[in-house]
C-alpha cells in the first residue's frame, strides 16, 4: 500500500465561517465596509485577505485614519465587513483603479 502525500492547502475558514480558498498566483484587492451600511471605507490588497483583517485589527495602535476607524468600530463591539473586490496578478494598477472609482462615486479613502 502507498502513502498518499498531501497537499498543503490555501484553505481557511473565512470570518463568517465559509471557508474560503486563495490562489497563491493571485493578489486580492479587498475592501473594508462598513458593517452597519456596507459602504467601502478603505482598499488595499492581499495575498491572504482573511489574514490582513485579522492584522488591520490587531494594529489597533497605529494613528492612520483606517485604524482609528477600526478602533471605533470595536468600541461599538464591530469589525469590519471584508469584501473581495478583485483577483488578479497586476495588482498596483487595479488597485489605484479601484480606489479612484470608489473615490469618484463618493467613497472616502481612510
Amino acid at each position: 500500500m502507498t502513502a498518499k502525500k498531501s497537499k498543503k492547502s490555501k484553505e481557511k475558514k473565512s470570518s463568517i465561517g465559509r471557508p474560503t480558498k486563495y490562489s497563491e498566483e493571485l493578489t486580492y484587492i479587498y475592501a473594508l465596509c462598513c458593517p452597519d451600511t456596507s459602504k467601502i471605507r478603505y482598499i488595499g490588497k492581499s495575498n491572504d485577505p482573511e489574514k490582513r483583517l485579522k492584522q488591520h485589527l490587531r494594529e489597533n495602535r497605529r494613528n492612520y485614519p483606517v485604524y482609528n476607524w477600526i478602533n471605533k468600530l470595536r468600541m461599538e463591539n464591530k469589525i469590519p465587513l471584508l469584501k473581495i473586490l478583485s483577483e488578479t496578478r497586476d495588482w498596483k494598477s487595479k488597485e489605484k483603479e479601484l480606489i479612484a472609482k470608489n473615490v469618484s462615486e463618493g467613497g472616502d479613502q481612510p
